[in-house]
């Protein structure tokens, strides 16, 4: 369902036609409000809204509809006579997929709506979503390297909005993608969602995260429809990072685990009923993520002797001078950052990750 946003009744019927014979369902609406109330129980595919309305502006529109859908994945196009490049930059910092001039040619507006979509179904999956105050930005570049990601990061703070995509585990850059970092990195509020393109077993390396045991050697990978939940008990300078993600082989489980240094300190699996809506897996999934969380919280004196009594492995040291650097960043003390992460980068210097926040880092060292 195209859901289209326009004040002008001709530009909704017009555009209404023009998809119809594309064979796009459209659901049309003179106010951006009663949008909105319509997606609190409604999903839509794409959304196409005008920028100058009365009572609520386009602008506002993609603002208000980001804060209260943070996990909505849906394409915003803006459709304007607004053809000034400020306008056009504004929209598109908003997060707008797209921003076309009116009048839009029909075949135009065709191609522009099918590319979008075809792009979106690229990264349509679900893997992860969560709270930038819980689970940072640079964090997020590592779990996504560890992870071997293929697809997109999308992050929403306030009426910023960006996204960043992977190509497995590798960032993808393009022109604006360092002014980008630069900001997502400083990040301390807001709302994350991770989607990617269905990986192959091997890719996601599933079995290494969640226990090499549970699946036969050969078996088919997990089932496309994975949705997650991801986020960081800070205990320190260390962080245990807590995953919940939906499986679906051999059989449907929602199975949550805690990572620090590197290795698994605990582990949560429940079964889930053999019928039920998404929408109700993403609450049993929340449920089950911060049950966890409070257990984590629980037990931080016995995970963290436990961890402490442990052999110091390389990659114990490694993960640690990145959550130490990291710690001194958000301090404000870059020197002290370089020379950690550095010392981390010795210890691995294939880190893309790393690579790339040591890169941040210099630029803002150079500009002082």
């Amino acid at each position: 369902m195209i859901l289209i946003v326009d004040d002008e009744p001709d530009v909704l019927e017009l555009i209404s036609s023009i998809l119809a014979r594309a064979s796009h369902q459209t659901k049309a609406f003179h106010r951006a409000e009663d949008a909105l109330d319509w997606l609190e129980s409604n999903n839509a595919t794409l959304i196409l809204s005008d920028v100058s309305m009365p009572d609520m502006n386009g602008f506002d529109f993609k603002r208000e509809f980001a804060r209260r859908f943070p996990n909505k994945n849906v394409p915003f196009l803006f459709l304007s006579s607004h053809s000034d490049p400020e306008h056009i930059v504004r929209g598109l910092e908003l997060g707008a997929d797209d921003y076309l001039l009116k009048p839009a040619h029909p075949e135009v507006l065709r191609a522009k709506i099918e590319s979008v979509l075809r792009r979106k179904r690229r990264y349509a999956v679900p893997i992860f979503h969560g709270d930038i105050a819980l689970f940072p930005f640079v964090k997020l570049l590592q779990f996504c390297e560890t992870r071997g990601l293929t697809g997109e990061v999308a992050v929403q703070s306030g009426s910023f909005s960006a996204s960043v995509y992977f190509n497995k585990g590798e960032l993808v850059y393009d022109d604006s993608t360092e002014d980008v970092l630069d900001t997502l990195v400083d990040l301390d509020t807001g709302s994350f969602r991770i989607h990617a393109q269905p990986l192959t077993f091997d890719e996601i390396q599933f079995a290494s995260t969640v226990g090499a045991a549970e699946t036969a050697p050969g078996a088919p990978p997990p089932e496309s429809n994975a949705m997650g939940q991801l986020s960081g008990v800070k205990v320190g300078t260390r962080t245990f990072q807590i995953q919940t993600e939906l499986v679906s082989h051999p059989e449907q489980r929602i199975v949550t685990i805690v990572i620090l240094d590197g290795r698994t300190v605990l582990k949560r699996v429940s079964d889930l009923p053999p019928l039920g809506e998404k929408s109700d897996h993403a609450a049993l999934i929340r449920a089950q993520h911060r049950a966890v969380e409070a257990e984590v919280r629980q037990k931080l004196g016995e995970l963290g002797g436990r961890q402490a009594s442990a052999s110091d492995s390389p990659k114990e040291r490694f993960n640690r001078l990145f959550e130490r650097g990291h710690d001194a960043y958000l301090d404000g003390d870059l020197e002290q950052a370089r020379h950690l992460w550095q010392q981390a980068q010795a210890i691995d210097p294939t880190n893309k990750a790393l690579a790339v926040n040591l890169e941040i880092l210099g630029k803002k060292l150079d500009t002082r």
